[in-house]
């Protein structure tokens, strides 16, 4: 290993292909940082109880391929270098373009942190033939529901086994908040592993660029392939509609978004590749689309056999640190806003019993709550709810004796609701549905009536 890196130094970054052991279920993702560094990355997906057959096995490659090049982000940002290379056939024009377009925006944030202009400078080539089609599966049943351990995807759980749906949870990893969400569920569970390269952790110590990029995405892809493997006949993802707005607005007009790969834009693209390139009987998309953050929190409340055990934070999730001790750091903006989603629809006993202590009635919290509302500044790099979503659960907050003199809601109360315009009708537009989606009738009829239940 190098003594120290030096991301200007790096001209080129490598797709160097990948592979499939079909015993252990394992793919090998390789990339490289000019001749000087290798990157090697396996996922291992769960297997399936019989041999996969002739069209899986044409699907799978297929996807792989596309979380290949999903996956290469992670270490094409430790340099950003100026030329891409593969050691096939670039890209067909529409793979490309996909491709190109996530990189950009889900590179958004990571660039402004590090200060860099970067996404009107990443151009993948397209060399490569025109894409075939896509594969249909013979077979196909069921719906796979990625679960994170959070509110959100609890909500969509419920209400498929509501309407008796054959639901399989998925997640990439096992961290506790996901397993005993999964346990609580009584429902089968399919668990893949990522094992990110160790040469990239040891370029970050040595002075790698690093930062944010849109896992979401990468998730999404190794949910196919698990959907491909296992013949289930829907990939559903729990992503509402707060994650198509941005964080802000760069000088040029480009749009920084946090959770990019989770809006709808990139949803209704990815899942259009996927049926004309990878697979044509898996739908993709989010159950929850159509809601916002505060219409999901208010479902959540009634799920209260998943209360001690759900959690937003992200401390639950990082990589290479011990779990933490508790499911709720307090001092992040997921789980400030997570207490302010919650807050209206749950008394104050079952609040603190949930999170151990009242954030709304702590003052160090102030700032934090500030910037949740876009006080001085911009919506924070985090997957929260709008703005305007915070301040309408402000709104209702402030009509609740028990909550209203709580010492931020008393701060909201007096000092930024009478600037609000309308305030009063905030709650009603954020807990009705938008018609902003593309969930398949079927289900957007499943969905509709759970929410207006």
């Amino acid at each position: 290993m190098h003594t120290g890196f030096n991301p200007r130094d790096i001209d080129c970054f490598h797709f160097m292909g990948f592979s499939f052991d079909e015993q252990t279920m394992t793919a090998t993702l390789r990339y490289g940082l000019d001749d000087s560094y290798l990157f090697e990355e396996t996922v291992r997906f769960p297997a399936p109880s019989t041999p996969l057959s002739g069209g899986q096995k044409q699907a799978l490659s297929k996807a792989l391929s596309l979380l290949h090049l999903f996956a290469g982000i992670s270490y094409y940002k430790a340099a950003i270098p100026p030329d891409l290379s593969f050691s096939a056939l670039p890209p067909d024009p529409e793979t490309a373009a996909l491709v190109e377009t996530l990189y950009r925006h889900g590179l958004g944030e990571f660039a402004f942190r590090n200060d860099i202009r970067l996404h009107d400078r990443i151009h993948f080539p397209d060399g490569g033939p025109t894409a075939e089609g896509s594969i249909e599966l013979s077979q196909t049943h069921g719906v796979l529901v990625p679960v994170g351990g959070g509110k959100d995807s609890i909500v969509s759980i419920e209400t498929l086994k509501a309407a008796g749906q054959p639901v399989t949870l998925f997640s990439v990893g096992q961290a506790e908040p996901i397993r005993q969400t999964a346990e609580r569920s009584g429902l089968p569970w399919l668990s893949a592993q990522r094992q990110l390269s160790p040469t990239l952790f040891e370029l970050n110590r040595q002075g790698a660029l690093n930062g944010h990029v849109p896992v979401t995405a990468i998730v999404s892809v190794i949910a196919i392939c698990t959907a491909i493997i296992h013949r289930q006949g829907a990939v559903v993802l729990s992503n509402e509609r707060s994650a198509n707005e941005g964080n802000l607005q760069l000088d040029d007009g480009f749009v920084v978004n946090h959770q990019y790969s989770k809006g709808l834009d990139f949803e209704i693209a990815l899942a259009r590749h996927i049926r004309h390139h990878v697979v044509s009987n898996i739908d993709y998309f989010s159950l929850l689309r159509p809601w916002s953050e505060l219409a999901i929190a208010r479902q959540f409340s009634r799920h209260q056999q998943y209360h001690d055990v759900f959690s937003s934070c992200n401390s639950n999730f990082t990589i290479n640190r011990t779990a933490p001790s508790s499911r709720w750091c307090l001092n992040c903006p997921k789980c400030r806003f997570v207490f302010l989603a919650l807050a209206p629809f749950l008394d104050k006993r079952q609040m603190i019993d949930i999170f151990g202590k009242n954030l709304l009635d702590d003052k160090n919290q102030l700032t934090g709550y500030e910037a949740l509302l876009g006080i001085d500044a911009h919506k924070p790099f985090e997957c929260v709810g709008e703005e305007a979503e915070c301040a309408a659960a402000f709104v209702l907050l402030s009509q609740q004796g028990e909550w209203k003199d709580d010492v931020i809601v008393n701060y909201f109360r007096q000092r930024v609701l009478p600037g609000i315009d309308a305030a009063e009708k905030l709650p009603e537009k954020y807990l009705s549905a938008t018609s902003r989606h593309h969930i398949p009738p079927q289900y957007l009829e499943i969905v509709g009536a759970h929410f207006g239940s």
